[in-house]
């Protein structure tokens, strides 16, 4: 186990959370029948070292905000407010790099249901 625990996010990897939280191990298998092919050894050794929870939230048929609120929880690392997959707002004025223009965006597309059903937006 590392000596500081990463925070849960979207884009953890698998491997690291059950590294830093061996704890979730079975709230992560209670989530959806498809986690439980991570007990396999080979399967934890490759598949859970490239899979993030958003890509098995996907897998699983669940939402990531979901997934990780609930590992949040059950880790005791909830710092009081969800995290939400709605990206759709503005950024924060420091965050907005200086080649942006709002007035260039033409169309909105929020992928997320499209994401959830397998599919992918561009292609």
């Amino acid at each position: 186990m590392s000596a500081q625990k990463s925070y849960i996010t979207p884009k953890t990897k698998i491997l690291d959370l059950l590294s830093d939280y061996p704890e979730l191990e079975e709230v992560l298998f209670d989530m959806s029948p498809a986690f439980k092919q991570l007990k396999n050894p080979v399967l934890r050794k490759t598949v859970a070292r490239f899979t993030t929870l958003q890509q098995a939230a996907m897998v699983g048929g669940l939402k990531v905000e979901d997934v990780v609120n609930r590992l949040r929880r059950e880790a005791g690392v909830s710092d009081g407010q969800d995290f939400h997959a709605d990206s759709s707002g503005p950024l924060p004025e420091s965050k907005v790099p200086e080649w942006f223009i709002s007035e260039n965006i033409i169309r909105h597309l929020d992928a997320r249901e499209m994401l959830n059903r397998g599919e992918h937006p561009v292609g």
